[in-house]
């Protein structure tokens, strides 16, 4: 009986201490898991971030990939010689620029700051669009006029050429030395602007055409004097020969 009552307040302490180290337990549990929570809610809320940013960089690097590919559109148009193939380079842009504005809208959803950068961007966009295009029309309208004046360039080349012939053909009737001498003279400046003629059928710069025009101008009056001369010498030989 003594030995009962003497291991009961044994019992009773030994199972205060129980409880007491479980419910340290408990809440060093509690705590961890909270901690652990709390961690978890930290990884998830970077992680949504993380993708958040990823999301908005990959649109931003394609949306201005796509205004580098506007760019590279109208600098390979503005170099191009042949204007029939201008229509393609209208169309890439088309679909180039309605890319961008498909990726600037979606640039917007992921970006809701910087209203007033994107603004600026939502002006641009058209303004780009329109300015290309005029420059592609500026473009097929110099192509055009550099055909018309390497037409109307050959043709003068082929009247001179017939011009220089005849001549020859005179001087040969003739047998003038006097004619021959003048028609040398004449000869010899108009052979340099044949050159001239020659060298700017070939270009394509209307700069060139207008710098090869203002040598031809300079040179005619001279080339004018001279066929006078070749006309006035030729004048006592006039008959159905020459």
């Amino acid at each position: 009986m003594l030995a009962q009552t003497r291991s009961t307040p044994f019992r009773l302490g030994f199972l205060a201490r129980l409880y007491l180290l479980i419910a340290a337990l408990v809440a060093l549990l509690m705590l961890v898991a909270g901690t652990s929570l709390v961690a978890i809610g930290r990884l998830q809320g970077n992680a949504e971030q993380i993708s958040s940013t990823a999301s908005r960089l990959l649109v931003s690097e394609s949306f201005f990939g796509t205004l580098q590919s506007l760019t590279q559109n109208l600098s390979d148009a503005l170099a191009e010689d042949r204007p029939d193939q201008l229509d393609g380079y209208v169309g890439r842009h088309r679909t180039l620029q309605d890319q961008a504005l498909e990726l600037f809208a979606q640039l917007e959803r992921v970006t809701p700051a910087h209203a007033e950068t994107k603004q600026r961007l939502a002006a641009l966009l058209p303004e780009l669009d329109r300015r290309s295009l005029a420059l592609i029309d500026a473009q097929r309208d110099l192509l055009a006029r550099v055909g018309r004046n390497a037409v109307a360039l050959r043709d003068l080349q082929l009247q001179f050429s017939r011009l220089k012939q005849d001549l020859l053909q005179a001087q040969f009737v003739t047998g003038d030395e006097l004619v021959a001498y003048s028609i040398k003279q004449f000869i010899i400046p108009l052979e340099q602007v044949e050159a001239l003629l020659f060298d700017a059928i070939g270009v394509s710069s209307i700069k060139a055409l207008d710098e090869a025009g203002a040598q031809i101008a300079q040179r005619l009056p001279a080339l004018q004097k001279k066929l006078d001369n070749v006309l006035l010498d030729l004048e006592p030989h006039q008959d159905s020969r020459t």
